[in-house]
């Protein structure tokens, strides 16, 4: 149940990222005079984008903070990879890019999820923890 959560959270959290990606590009060419066209498939191929990059997430970096340092930084290293292969695979196969430029921009975009994607998974981990223990001091002092 635990390796779904993760699944879910990372899909969701990535997915989010895509999203806003793709509408910043579209942003960009308006403020720039041009004109960008989605694909009826655009929205569908964020999500499985999203998921996509969320299986391999949930497989090399469940447990990563119990590893030592080396290990986290190897795998850290070893998941951006992986997923920036994916990511550019899915972008080349659902036309995210057709030229070197927008291989670029898709790139840019890629990093900047994968810090989203963390600093968010941080942010509600940590609030989970919060809550966690402010249950089990409840307990305590009931005790």
């Amino acid at each position: 149940m635990k390796y779904l959560k993760v699944i879910f959270l990372q899909a969701l959290l990535i997915t989010v990222g895509i999203t806003f990606a793709i509408s910043l590009e579209g942003l960009i060419e308006h403020l720039k005079g041009g004109e960008m066209y989605f694909q009826w498939y655009m929205p569908g191929s964020a999500i499985v984008g999203g998921i996509l990059c969320a299986i391999p997430s949930a497989l090399l970096l469940m447990n990563v903070f119990e590893k030592t340092k080396k290990q986290f930084v190897i795998r850290v290293i070893i998941h951006c990879i992986l997923l920036y292969v994916i990511n550019s695979l899915i972008g080349w196969l659902f036309k995210w890019f057709t030229t070197w430029s927008g291989f670029l921009f898709v790139s840019i975009s890629y990093f900047a999820v994968y810090v989203f994607a963390w600093v968010g998974g941080f942010i509600i981990n940590r609030q989970e923890d919060k809550e966690i223990n402010e249950a089990l001091n409840d307990i305590r002092d009931e005790e």
